[in-house]
């Protein structure tokens, strides 16, 4: 080989060495660099020289400075690596780099390799010894947030950390195609899917007002009317026939009432379909089965993708494979409906459509016995009495329990309520018992009042009368027909309670004491009479 082929061979190099960033560690770039010197057969008398020209400017200033006074062309490389050691590379403490693997968790989009790799990463500088492999299983483990692939982990017996890495890999590649299968589903297109979740029960404890309709009337009897179903036509549908669903999930109840006095059905023949729908004033939809559907002759069968979901009243749910809107004539009046096509069930008329047609009728029995509504007059016959022990010593509190001045207000009007409704009065004269009182907020933003009669129930003397069980009432109904339920708002303010047991009841405020004209529901007496009174 000549001398200009050697020269040439010598200049190519395998492999690139950047300068070295005092941000990383020395250690590396120092690994790196003796890898270099190995894949181009580097002499150890050139390493030092090749070193001192790759560091970097910056480096090698801070290099220089460390050698002074000696020069720094004099330091092997052996000494060199040293000194960039102790300056570059300080000494950690293994409980903060123990703590920096523990803490160490997957982050989000993380594989399981990933995650494993930088482990081992940090595993290095914490010195586990022989407990090292069980260290990195563990952390491994432990800091797998999926819930499918730690489980199985947390079954095998002699795992070690190669198995729980070659395990962990597996057991993702199946989460992940098992989620990909299920979102394509089996032929049935899903847009979207949403939890349920519980809703709290609606009271309507307020009658309605006198301007008002009864909210949701019911038909009398088994309704079942004839009505004509017909495809809208082009003049009959607004421009825009975007269907606006106002809630995702519509109650469907079928909660007509079996009986002798069925409705007849309204006949009406329209291109030939005569049909009868159940009314429903329960549900939110209309209903139309598929075999009705496809029975129809209507020039356009074809359904729109409807989003609406149906929840029956005792949870039952149902998916309607479309939807479409027909033209319904009943009696001589027209409608358009939008109706929900399922697979089978019975055709069923909602409230709205039930309003729109004047398929129901209202009964304003309410206005007609507004009397027997309103008031809180108590009923006639037993009177309560509080009987105490005659060796008991009497509690009386002199001074209110502190309330929030923004409930003040709120606090003085349920006050004055109570007294303009006869239920409690006011008291000046001294009493031997008076008991503070406290606030309980409601869940429609009023309060609740709530005397603190523990001290006078610790010295009353109680009748006892025997609660039926469900068992005994059921027995008690059984072969009845008919059903009512009577419901007494404030029931415990209906019974009258005995004028020497009234001031037993008093109770203080900053608006003065009061006592109660009938029974409180706090006190332990007047629910062992109602018991004997049911």
């Amino acid at each position: 080989m000549s001398q200009s082929e050697g020269a040439h061979a010598s200049s190519v190099l395998i492999g690139r060495l950047d300068p070295y960033d005092q941000v990383k560690e020395i250690t590396n770039y120092l690994e790196r660099l003796d890898l270099f010197f190995k894949a181009n057969d580097i002499s150890a008398a050139k390493q030092a020289a090749v070193l001192l020209s790759c560091i970097g400017a910056p480096v090698y200033k801070t290099v220089k400075s460390l050698c002074d006074p000696e020069a720094v062309s004099e330091k092997t490389y052996t000494e060199l690596c040293t000194l960039l050691k102790s300056h570059y590379g300080p000494k950690r403490l293994v409980i903060a780099e123990r703590f920096r693997f523990y803490q160490r968790g997957p982050k989000p989009g993380e594989t399981v390799a990933q995650y494993s790799v930088e482990l081992q990463t940090l595993v290095g500088p914490c010195k586990f010894g022989c407990f090292l492999d069980d260290a990195l299983r563990d952390r491994l483990v432990c800091g797998i947030h999926c819930e499918f692939i730690q489980k199985h982990l947390l079954t095998k017996d002699g795992l070690t950390f190669s198995k729980a890495i070659e395990l962990a890999k597996t057991l993702e590649m199946a989460n992940k195609d098992l989620q990909e299968m299920k979102a394509r589903g089996d032929g049935t297109v899903v847009q979207a899917v949403q939890e349920l979740k519980p809703r709290q029960p609606r009271r309507f404890n307020n009658p309605p007002s006198k301007d008002q309709r009864s909210p949701h009337p019911r038909p009398s009897g088994d309704c079942v009317i004839s009505v004509a179903m017909t495809p809208p036509s082009k003049h009959a549908l607004p421009q825009d026939n975007t269907v606006r669903i106002a809630r995702r999930w519509a109650v469907f109840l079928k909660s007509a009432v079996r009986g002798p006095n069925r409705c007849e059905p309204f006949s009406q023949l329209i291109h030939g379909h005569t049909m009868s729908f159940l009314l429903d004033t329960g549900s939110d939809v209309n209903i139309l089965p598929q075999d009705i559907f496809n029975s129809l002759n209507i020039p356009d069968k074809n359904l729109q993708p409807s989003s609406t979901r149906l929840t029956g009243f005792f949870g039952g749910k149902a998916t309607p494979i479309g939807e479409n809107t027909l033209i319904c004539q009943v009696k001589g009046k027209t409608q358009t409906l939008r109706l929900l096509i399922l697979a089978q069930g019975e055709p069923v008329i909602g409230k709205h459509a039930c309003e729109s047609l004047d398929l129901v009728l209202r009964v304003y029995t309410l206005f007609g016995h507004e009397s027997v509504f309103e008031g809180g007059e108590c009923l006639h016959g037993q009177t309560v009495n509080i009987k105490i022990d005659g060796a008991a010593i009497p509690y009386c509190v002199t001074t209110p329990r502190r309330i929030p001045i923004p409930l003040m207000p709120q606090r003085k009007e349920e006050l004055d309520k109570m007294e303009n409704l006869g239920i409690i009065q006011r008291i000046t004269k001294p009493t031997d018992w008076c008991s503070p009182i406290v606030i309980a907020p409601k869940k429609n933003g009023a309060i609740r009042l709530c005397v603190d009669l523990r001290q006078l129930n610790r010295t009353t003397t109680r009748e006892r009368f025997t609660i039926l069980t469900v068992k005994e009432v059921l027995g008690k109904v059984s072969g009845a027909q008919i059903f009512s339920l009577l419901d007494a708002k404030h029931g415990f303010w209906q019974v009258p309670l005995a004028e020497d047991s009234q001031e037993l009841t008093t109770f203080i405020t900053p608006f003065g004491r009061f006592c109660f004209n009938s029974p409180i529901w706090h006190h332990v007496s007047p629910r062992n009479v109602l018991t004997n009174n049911e």
